[in-house]
């Protein structure tokens, strides 16, 4: 069974349930396909923290118009080609932007400073660790999972804890990201989530950092820092969403948003 299948409550499942329970159960039924945008950014994830692994998951293809016969044609070859080899299929043009995206991390001393080098894509499983933790707050016993894009040891030293929890985000514009760090995605909550992930396997995470890098140009990049009080405020609505998701699950009753009669907006 692969993470993605694993039954356990994950922070994209919390994000349903916050959108609505009925929204939840229908999801967790039949999840959405993943969209072009999520397959552009699982690509620049592995190109950027799994460079290693790149060239073995992707087959990258020039530009063709699928419109005519022979762009059809050329199509299902190239994915024949890449279902043979169990890869996906990369445009060049959507690699070239991810090279482009690459060096603007390079360029941000900020941003290099918390993204891994060298042996750290190998060493102690920092990169895009599964981890599976049972959330016991309020008397729950709640199977979660999480699978954490980097985490940064501090030290060298075998038995040292100290960690920075690092994730890595593609974003249209960074004042973008800003409305999606509080509203569209609540990614305070994500880091909240991941937090308790680490602390389960007995991890002292000191910071969490979001590295951000805008997928239009000239692809700007920038690193936020999540405070204190939106960690709190987002391990409180974790609480509070699992609490809400418990009860759904225990009375099989998971309403709409809109299940009673509403005043409307004014």
């Amino acid at each position: 069974m692969t993470y993605y299948e694993h039954p356990a409550i994950s922070n994209s499942k919390l994000n349903w349930f916050a959108r609505s329970p009925y929204y939840y159960k229908r999801m967790c039924q039949s999840p959405d396909e993943p969209t072009a945008s999520m397959e552009f950014g699982t690509a620049f994830h592995m190109y950027v923290l799994e460079p290693n692994l790149f060239n073995d998951n992707y087959i990258v293809h020039e530009k063709f118009d699928r419109r005519t016969k022979a762009g059809k044609e050329h199509y299902n070859n190239m994915m024949d080609l890449a279902a043979s080899g169990k890869k996906r299929l990369i445009s060049d043009a959507d690699l070239e932007r991810i090279k482009w995206m690459s060096n603007s991390l390079i360029d941000n001393p900020a941003a290099l400073a918390l993204l891994p080098t060298g042996l750290d894509s190998v060493k102690n499983n920092r990169i895009e660790s599964e981890i599976y933790f049972n959330y016991k707050g309020g008397g729950l016993n709640m199977k979660c999972k999480s699978k954490i894009d980097y985490i940064q040891f501090l030290t060298e030293k075998y038995d040292d804890t100290d960690v920075n929890i690092i994730d890595l985000k593609t974003t249209q514009s960074i004042t973008s990201f800003k409305s999606s760090y509080k509203y569209k995605f609540a990614y305070y909550r994500q880091a909240a989530f991941y937090r308790l992930a680490a602390l389960s396997q007995g991890l002292n995470v000191k910071d969490f950092y979001f590295v951000v890098v805008e997928t239009q140009y000239p692809h700007e990049s920038a690193v936020f820092k999540v405070g204190q009080w939106d960690m709190e405020k987002g391990t409180n609505d974790v609480h509070d969403l699992l609490c809400g998701l418990h009860t759904c699950i225990e009375e099989d009753y998971f309403p709409m948003y809109g299940h009673d009669i509403r005043e409307g907006y004014s």
